[in-house]
């Protein structure tokens, strides 16, 4: 984040304060109670309070020379200092549960400590004479910008002792050992985050910049409700239009700059670093290499990456992830980079992942089983087939989605299609429909591309589309059952069937209809050839909660649904 800042000091400026150029706005943030319009953690409580409050650094000098030394001087039966041997990782995950209370895989620790090149060796394991591991400390081999010049840094992290062998000075006899190491392969510095129980005199840490948590929430009304043991809270909306609106000043996104998103960090991103870099005084060198290892590589996160331009030129990037668990929905925002000076990029790469965070924060937040839900409806539909491609909303990529869908076409050879599109206001909905029209293009596919049927969700086709309806009077209480067992989702199905009554009373067809935009695959895909002008939460409005304001839904976005048609009649 140091990296994102604004108002970097000049070089008249002392020392301490240049090694902290973010400072300036992240102290009038802490005045507007702790939310800053740059660094929100999304639509949830606050985590737990890492376990350092701030960044240090070591140098590491010749004067290690004599404390390396005399490691492993210490009594016959103390652990010994190795380095590391391969498979070594088995015992290390294992120690990492031990200590930590939860599980680390064996492919997370390869990619966090392994995957990148190192000149030196960078694990610190110390082990009993049956060669157990009850000590380890690693470096992350990062490459740097400091003022200018370009260099090679440790990131030291997971230090750890079997509790056992706690107190018996494991940490500084080892961390002077890797230390030592590391000057002699001309490695100048080590970063780090020292628990602020350990004596930081000992491998000589300094403080760099603290550390600061900014949260927002993003459905408040559902925070207040827990809180208050109050479940009715949660229904008020409005709370939550009023608060989002109000913050939603500060990262207003301008229609210069273009977001979208990347499956990979190629040219754009290094060219988005040689722009930027010569007004950044500190940071790691964030180029391709950089996010396709510490994003897209992640074992254990799906991190998505969201880039803006300007001109058709990388303006900035911003990366978040969103996680999913038995409390509230979290979002995290561990990165955004940009010029220094450039508030346009700013804001918009703010407001498009607030968007979709905002997009996920409708959705309820306990699973208790999705497949298990869709297993039962398919049960009373009497699907004699059901597929279950189990990606995890918010966290899937692109590939993964083509790869099944490919597969599914090329087995079953189906003759129709029923899709979603981009006449929709959910990011996933756009995804997926965007993922089906590349597939529909694949020259790959064993059996002719099939018709495709449009179908709404929260969002109305309208007459301007629909053009092919279905009268589902007939079979409404089959329909309401399976629906019913979508507990889940059971706020967005009760407003999901308004519209169906509604295009009953205009066809003039007792109980129900469904409405369809029946379209060929050549249509289809010029449909969802180029990405929307502007972003579809801003261009169409769904059926909500309050059945009154229906009428907006169909309103709103009536230009937009005839030029899309107009684009899509382009593909015949």
């Amino acid at each position: 984040p140091d990296t994102c800042r604004r108002d970097h000091p000049s070089d008249a400026t002392r020392r301490s304060e240049r090694l902290k150029p973010w400072r300036r706005d992240v102290v009038p943030a802490r005045k507007r109670a702790g939310i800053d319009k740059r660094w929100w953690l999304a639509f949830g409580l606050p985590p737990t309070s890492p376990a350092s409050s701030a960044i240090y650094w070591a140098p590491v000098l010749p004067r290690c020379d004599a404390e390396a030394r005399a490691v492993n001087t210490a009594s016959s039966g103390s652990p010994t200092i190795r380095a590391y041997r391969p498979g070594d990782e088995r015992a290390l995950v294992e120690l990492w549960e031990e200590v930590f209370g939860h599980a680390m895989t064996e492919e997370h620790w390869r990619w966090k400590l392994k995957h990148v090149w190192c000149p030196v060796e960078n694990v610190g394991p110390a082990v009993t004479e049956d060669d157990r591991p009850v000590f380890h400390i690693g470096g992350i081999p990062c490459r740097f910008h400091l003022r200018g010049r370009a260099g090679t840094v440790m990131v030291a992290v997971d230090a750890m002792t079997a509790p056992p062998f706690r107190r018996r000075g494991l940490l500084a006899q080892v961390g002077r050992h890797m230390w030592e190491q590391w000057r002699q392969a001309d490695i100048p510095l080590v970063l780090g985050l020292p628990n602020e129980q350990y004596n930081k005199a000992v491998l000589h840490w300094r403080p760099l910049f603290p550390l600061t948590w900014l949260i927002r929430p993003l459905r408040p009304e559902s925070l207040l409700a827990r809180r208050l043991r109050f479940p009715a809270l949660a229904r008020i909306g409005v709370l939550g239009w009023l608060w989002n609106a109000l913050w939603d000043g500060w990262s207003r996104d301008t229609a210069h700059v273009r977001v979208r998103e990347l499956q990979q960090a190629g040219p754009e991103i290094d060219l988005l670093w040689r722009n930027c870099r010569d007004g950044i005084a500190f940071s790691v060198i964030r180029d391709s290499a950089w996010l396709n290892w510490r994003y897209f590589a992640a074992p254990h996160y799906r991190y998505r990456v969201v880039l803006a331009e300007r001109k058709e030129q990388p303006v900035g990037y911003a990366v978040y992830r969103v996680k999913r668990g038995t409390g509230p929905v979290l979002g995290f925002i561990p990165e955004i980079f940009h010029d220094p000076d450039d508030r346009e990029a700013d804001g918009s790469l703010m407001a498009e992942v607030l968007r979709r965070m905002k997009a996920v924060a409708w959705v309820p937040t306990k699973w208790p089983n999705p497949r298990l839900e869709a297993a039962a409806a398919a049960e009373i539909l009497r699907v004699n087939r059901f597929e279950w491609m189990g990606l995890p909303e918010g966290e899937w990529r692109d590939e993964d989605l083509r790869v099944g869908l490919k597969t599914l076409l090329n087995r079953l050879a189906p003759n129709l299609i029923y899709a979603p599109s981009r006449i929709d206001f959910h990011p996933e909905h756009y995804r997926v429909a965007r993922c089906r029209a590349d597939l529909l293009g694949d020259a790959d596919l064993a059996s002719p591309p099939p018709l495709i049927r449009i179908y709404q969700v929260q969002v109305p086709l309208t007459p301007v589309l629909a053009n092919l309806i279905a009268p589902t009077g007939d079979v409404m209480t089959v329909s309401e059952a399976a629906l019913n067992q979508y507990q889940t989702q059971r706020r967005t199905v009760d407003t999901c069937l308004r519209p169906k009554r509604y295009a009953a009373l205009l066809f003039g067809v007792p109980g129900q209809a469904e409405e369809f935009w029946e379209l060929t695959p050549a249509e289809y895909r010029a449909l969802h050839r180029d990405p929307p002008s502007r972003p579809l939460v801003d261009t169409f409005r769904g059926v909500r909660p309050f059945a009154l304001a229906d009428p907006l839904a169909y309103i709103r976005g009536v230009c937009e649904r005839r030029r899309i048609a107009r684009i899509a009649s382009s593909g015949e």
